[in-house]
């Protein structure tokens, strides 16, 4: 008879790597089936410095001070600090040697009847959800195609980072709206290497990754960039606005629903939350979803999703005009908007200080989107 384990971990990706590593730091007994644990993640992972723990700033392999925004012809240098993740280094500092030895480890994908092997199955197998289920019937999609590559020319203009460049691509009228997320990775020993990222923050249907990878040639083209050397491609395909999955399985990371409605992202929450998650775990807490999901993060949630269906509802032009506004407002404002740590209250105080900020055409589309959330 195989020994029944305290907890069940599924997935390999950060969520994984971040519960298990909090639960073994607690002595909790783990069992971790995923495929491929130690093979490199897939994709690339960004975030706002100020939204990182600090034990994990040493993982952020690249920091821009002065990151960039752009929606006509000049881009907007932001007041905020953005860095880029080393996966190997952020894997080392959430599972370190000495905790996998305390790990019994299933290299498989894992199967229905794994459900018995554990006390507790935390499903961190993001959007797959093996066992927590729930998918959103109609997910609007935010797709993108990047590539690391050493290119000749500058993609932003002389900048070294562009979290969001939406200025149109000559000759091209796209809806809907698609922008370039540019990184210069290279530094001054090899100020041509990049990342160059085609990407629709959201939409439903899906834009297609090949669609995308024609939009970045496109526009790098547009602005005499030639790319010379491809290193790595990236595809990503995020749903956007799922369910909170209810089951008895506990969900977290991406697979609970983390995926923020206006980014895309869910590493940080994901980061700040494995502890909180592990000690309810091992102090033997009943309702473990509550943690995941405490009531007034879920009042948030349903703010930011509401925001989501207002930019699934505009087109292209609308949406540079809208973002436009939107980083024209403090610092403090965007900045709460776009954080899973806000609360109610400053989501909707940022959303009231956008609706007065927005033009005319932009603030009929608000109330028409406002009626609808309150019926």
């Amino acid at each position: 008879m195989s020994k029944m384990h305290n907890v069940l971990v599924v997935g390999a990706g950060p969520a994984g790597y971040a519960i298990v590593g909090e639960l073994t730091k607690r002595g909790v007994d783990v069992l971790w089936i995923a495929p491929d644990v130690d093979e490199p993640w897939p994709n690339a992972y960004g975030a706002w410095l100020s939204e990182v723990p600090p034990e994990f700033h040493s993982a952020l392999a690249w920091t821009w001070a002065s990151p960039t925004v752009g929606f006509q012809n000049e881009l907007q240098v932001l007041d905020a600090t953005y860095g880029r993740f080393d996966n190997e280094l952020l894997k080392g500092l959430l599972v370190n040697t000495e905790q996998q030895a305390k790990v019994l480890i299933e290299d498989r994908r894992a199967i229905e009847s794994d459900r018995s092997r554990a006390k507790i199955v935390v499903d961190a197998s993001g959007f797959q959800r093996v066992f927590s289920g729930g998918r959103s019937p109609d997910p609007a999609f935010q797709t993108a195609y990047g590539i690391l590559a050493e290119v000749d020319g500058e993609p932003i203009d002389g900048h070294d980072m562009a979290l969001m460049d939406y200025r149109p691509i000559p000759g091209v009228e796209e809806d809907p709206a698609t922008f370039l997320y540019a990184m210069r990775l290279g530094g001054h020993e090899n100020p041509n290497l990049w990342f160059l990222e085609e990407t629709v923050l959201s939409a439903r249907p899906a834009l297609s990754i090949s669609r995308l990878e024609e939009l970045l040639y496109l526009r790098l083209e547009g602005r005499g960039v030639r790319v010379m050397q491809v290193h790595e491609v990236e595809r990503c395909v995020i749903p956007m606005g799922e369910e909170i999955p209810r089951s008895e399985a506990v969900a977290f990371g991406a697979a609970a629903g983390f995926v923020h409605p206006a980014t895309g992202y869910s590493l940080s929450r994901t980061l700040r939350s494995a502890g909180t998650l592990a000690d309810a775990i091992a102090g033997g807490v009943d309702d473990l979803s509550k943690v995941v999901w405490p009531k007034d993060m879920r009042r948030a949630r349903d703010f930011q999703n509401f925001g989501l269906d207002v930019l699934l509802g505009f087109d292209a032009a609308q949406t540079r005009r809208f973002f436009e506004s939107f980083f024209q407002l403090p610092t403090k404002k965007w900045q709460a908007y776009l954080s899973d740590q806000s609360g109610v209250s400053d989501i909707a105080a940022t959303m009231w200080s956008q609706f007065l900020k927005v033009d005319p055409s932009l603030k009929w589309k608000l109330v028409q989107a406002g009626i609808g959330f309150i019926r």
